[in-house]
């Protein structure tokens, strides 16, 4: 090959790697968000080389929070912990590993469609479309999707690799084979389906039909690495007393699930739709046409490549419905959903995404050249598109404040409102007061907790932001009241548990502090004293005596009579302890001279003073 004809040559393998980067080029100036802000930079467990052993053999979510998780991917945990020894704190170094991965698993993507007998031209498409598809903008953009992103471009280098160790027969090809899928499964469990796939690409070549047993040895690395991964997953999962997860199939589960992923991989999609789906929707009417309408185009796809005996056609649908099972067919995915929910997430489609993009351009070919150059012309200009609003479509990931904005989209805005459920009306107030919160606008988070409460209940996350826009304001004697509460009945997500005793520390100490006397405007907080009445009628005092706090604090802390009513509900039920952080609030307020003879009557009772 001439030296003009080797830089052609490398101009068309670095198109789509190059428009990925050029794509993800902001990613560098992200923050840690969601679950990577415990898992890496509040993580004490990952400073230190000596932390990679105990991190590789302890599950995904073992770190300084106290949080566990039914998951073993050491390969994430372990690269984490090499990273932060080069990067620290720079979040942005992280999402550079995380962008590397994704431009390895294009390269692949473009090696296999020249394996597959796919010109030039339509490897770059299918590079560009598996690099600049709206579904890989969440696990890309996003550390803590890091696993979704090795997993799937390891299972991209261990296809290519077998085919070329089928083909040449040379061990360096089997040793890349199996560290490539040592890498995909090292990272999510969603690669366990490879040998699967393998054994089907051999059913369709005919394989089987000249020597049976023979024709299985291609797929034996496959197998041993996946028993030795499994044995290893039981052994530490088991370990520490979690489960390793069971199958339980959903037949409407996998419906809703193969409907909005399948028709999310047209490959020249501007947005993806993928978000989770109400029970109520998933069993209307127009839904299920949809969903059987998707099915019944992939059967038709289905028994039309068997008919041809297109082994390639029939791999690609096989790699498409293998990568997304592990997600329909598990029961439980331990995701933060709701029982009236199936939950989908473009970071699982996105395992699908290279066969769909693949099988894409399989099918152009066979419609003829111009079909394939029509594709070519309408994919530089989508790709074109995509590359211009790369950075805004993105940006949703940037932040913590950002992500907000992304859940409101997917989770609120993007669902018609005769689906919405109560959970989404309760997630979208929490969202409003996360916001506050963020901004640190924490005069505004009493308000907006009242408001998420009254659609929510008296939940102890909304508790957590009231206290620490209690402490942030300086109004102690209250957060005082509401510490005590939290550490009674702290949320179940451990996490937060040592910032709840650092607060209830602060409010403690400074209880006896005068309160801020700038308060924000009065609201309505009837709805708390309802409440109240009703715990307290169901002989729950406690909490009604919490509700009182909660109206007092929404109300601008002007009604002290709620006050006075909760600590005489709290003597009554012997919580003295409690009852004096009530009173104590009470110190220095103007009390008519009814409520200011009853503080001292619960006073001398109680034996407080």
């Amino acid at each position: 090959m001439t030296s003009e004809g080797r830089n052609r040559f490398a101009l068309w393998w670095l198109i789509a790697p190059l428009a990925a980067v050029f794509a993800y080029r902001s990613v560098t100036g992200f923050d840690f968000v969601a679950d990577a802000r415990f898992l890496i930079l509040e993580n004490t467990y990952i400073r230190g080389l000596n932390r990679f052993v105990p991190n590789v053999l302890h599950d995904y979510f073992w770190s300084s929070s106290g949080n566990q998780i039914p998951y073993w991917r050491p390969i994430t945990k372990g690269s984490w912990v090499l990273e932060h020894l080069a990067f620290g704190d720079w979040a942005g170094g992280f999402m550079l590993v995380q962008l590397g991965w994704h431009v390895l698993g294009v390269l692949g993507v473009q090696a296999l469609a020249r394996s597959m007998g796919l010109g030039r031209g339509s490897a770059v498409v299918a590079g560009l479309v598996f690099a600049l598809h709206p579904v890989a903008i969440e696990p890309v953009a996003m550390i803590m999707a890091r696993s979704d992103v090795v997993a799937s471009s390891g299972v991209i280098g261990s296809l290519v690799s077998w085919f070329a160790w089928r083909r040449t027969r040379q061990v360096r090809w089997l040793l890349l084979h199996v560290l490539a899928i040592v890498f995909a499964m090292g990272s999510k469990e969603q690669a366990a389906f490879l040998p699967a796939l393998l054994a089907i690409r051999l059913l369709t070549e005919g394989a089987f039909g000249r020597e049976r047993w023979r024709a299985l040895l291609p797929v034996m690395p496959s197998v041993v690495v996946l028993f030795a991964y499994l044995v290893a997953r039981h052994a530490v999962l088991a370990g520490a007393g979690m489960p390793s997860g069971t199958l339980a199939p959903d037949p409407m589960r996998i419906l809703a699930g193969m409907s909005i992923y399948l028709t999310n991989t047209w490959p020249l999609a501007l947005s993806s739709s993928v978000r989770d789906i109400s029970l109520a929707e998933a069993h209307s009417v127009g839904f299920l046409m949809r969903a059987v309408l998707v099915l019944g185009v992939v059967a038709v796809l289905a028994i039309h490549s068997a008919r041809k005996a297109d082994a390639d056609a029939l791999s690609l649908l096989a790699w498409a419905l293998l990568a997304l099972s592990p997600v329909l067919l598990t029961r439980d995915i331990f995701v933060p959903t709701e029982q009236a929910k199936y939950a989908f997430a473009d970071r699982w489609l996105a395992h699908a995404l290279a066969p769909s993009a693949l099988l894409w351009m399989h099918m152009l070919r066979g419609l003829g050249p111009r079909a394939e150059r029509a594709m070519q012309g309408a994919c530089a200009g989508w790709a074109l598109v995509m590359l211009l609003g790369s950075t805004h479509a993105r940006a949703e990931f940037a932040t913590e404040l950002a992500m907000l904005d992304n859940e409101d989209r997917v989770f609120w805005l993007s669902v018609p409102q005769q689906f919405r459920t109560d959970e989404d009306r309760c997630r979208y107030k929490q969202r409003r007061v996360a916001r506050a919160s963020l901004l640190q606008d924490f005069a505004r988070v009493p308000d907006r907790v009242r408001d998420a409460m009254a659609v929510c209940g008296d939940r102890p996350e909304l508790a957590l932001e009231l206290l620490r826009a209690l402490v942030a304001t300086r109004r102690f004697a209250e957060a005082d009241f509401v510490a005590e509460r939290l550490l009674d009945h702290p949320p179940s997500d451990h996490r937060s548990h040592a910032d709840i005793k650092r607060l209830a520390v602060i409010a403690h100490a400074n209880r006896h502090e005068a309160p801020s006397a700038a308060q924000p405007a009065p609201v309505d907080c009837r709805a708390f004293i309802n409440r109240a009445e009703d715990a307290r009628r169901l002989g729950r005092p406690r909490e009604g005596a919490a509700l009182l706090l909660q109206a007092f604090t929404c109300g601008n802390q002007r009604d002290a009579s709620l006050l006075v009513a909760g600590a005489t509900w709290l003597i009554g039920a012997g919580d003295a302890a409690a009852a004096q952080a009530v009173l104590d609030a009470l110190k220095g307020r103007a009390l008519t001279d009814g409520e200011a003879a009853q503080v001292e009557s619960l006073r001398g009772n109680a034996h407080l003073e």
